[in-house]
This record gives structure tokens, sequence and C-alpha cells, in this order.
């Protein structure tokens, strides 16, 4: 199942082949947010395809590691990672000094940003923060803001390692 078919069965929608008229129908009930809560996409259980924030843990540190993919492929993940432009979420009350490299994810009231933090050269955190039921989305943007700056302030009380 591709993203544009997980996409269309979020709002209530048979996949098809791409046409102008499905197109502008999938982006409206997306934009107005019609979205079907008896989708997959919104179930609790874990038999769908979902993650949890331990797992994206172990998916960061295992792809600092190196245990995931080539060097190069590596590199490059990390550098997609570090270009994220949508930065409200955990790197917005962090210092500039500070290097995150995450991903954001959002669907109606589920807010998640998950991503390695470089505090400095010996302090590193891998945090996921996944979220729902916020009063909008800007305060559970802020919400992940103030705990990721939070843990990194205790980062910044403990010694020099690595936390999960």
């Amino acid at each position: 199942m591709t993203t544009s078919d997980l996409l269309a069965h979020s709002v209530g929608l048979t996949p098809e082949p791409y046409s102008q008229s499905y197109a502008t129908e999938l982006h409206k009930r997306l934009s107005s947010e019609q979205f079907d809560p008896n989708n997959r996409v919104f179930q609790t259980h874990t038999e769908t395809n979902t993650t949890t924030p331990n797992e994206m843990n172990q998916i960061y540190e295992r792809l600092l590691a190196g245990e995931l993919l080539s060097p190069s492929s590596t590199s490059i993940a990390l550098d997609i990672l570090s270009r994220q432009h949508l930065n409200r979420r955990i790197p917005r009350y962090l210092p500039k000094s500070v290097q995150v490299l995450h991903k954001t994810g959002s669907l109606a009231d589920h807010l998640n940003d998950a991503g390695i933090i470089r505090i400095d050269d010996h302090n590193t955190l891998i945090v996921s923060i996944f979220s729902r039921g916020h009063a909008s989305t800007e305060a559970g943007e802020d919400d992940i803001a103030h705990i990721a700056n939070r843990a990194v302030q205790i980062i910044l009380n403990q010694s020099s390692h690595t936390i999960v």
C-alpha cells in the first residue's frame, strides 16, 4: 500500500489512479480534515502500519551506530534529517548551537517529532515524542518543544553520554 493509498483511506476515499478531479477531492478532504476516525491509521493497536516512540528511538540509535545502512547511505540519511524545515517542535526552544536531525509527523490531532539532538561534542540525545488531543496544532507543537528543551537541560546537568 502506498502513502497515497493511506492518505486516501484516511479521508474515506477509495484509492484510484491520478486524475485532476481525484487530486482535488483528496486535497479538499485533507485540507478540511475530513478524516475517517475508523481508518487504521487512527487505531491504537499495533497490528497496523505504526511504530512506537521506543521503536523510533531504536531506529535512530542503530542509524547513528551505522547498523542500518552503508556508511554513505547513513551520511545521506543524517543529512536529510538535518535539513528538516518544520522546526516548531523539537528544535523550537533549543539553543542555536544544538544540532537537531529529526522527522515530524502529523495527521488530524496526532503530532509527532522524533530525532537526534546533538547537544555538543560529548552529549547526544535521541528522542521521540508522539502526542495527540491538543487544543490546537500550535499548543501541541509548543508542548513537544518544551519537552525537548527540558530533556536537553537535564542532559546538560549530567555527565557526557548518549541517552535514548
